[in-house]
């Protein structure tokens, strides 16, 4: 599994979408298995403990799962 590119993240605070199915790459059309899915394979990578990212990277990845990535979830469950 590859991890996900952080370093086209400039900030999270640009993200100011309602989109939630964009926000999890995911087609208006998903069921609840392909929403819990891409969740989950999202949040896997950008857990701060995945071996070989930098300090920078482990709290932007944070960041980037905490403002957008569980809300989004959260709201589409």
């Amino acid at each position: 599994m590859a991890l996900l590119p952080l370093n086209a993240l400039r900030s999270v605070g640009q993200y100011t979408s309602n989109d939630y199915f964009a926000i999890l790459g995911l087609p208006v059309t998903a069921n609840i298995f392909q929403i819990r899915q891409r969740y989950l394979y999202i949040a896997r990578n950008l857990h701060p403990d995945i071996y070989g990212r930098t300090v920078e990277e482990k709290n932007k990845a944070c960041e980037y799962l905490a403002k957008l990535v569980s809300p989004a979830y959260n709201i589409l469950m």
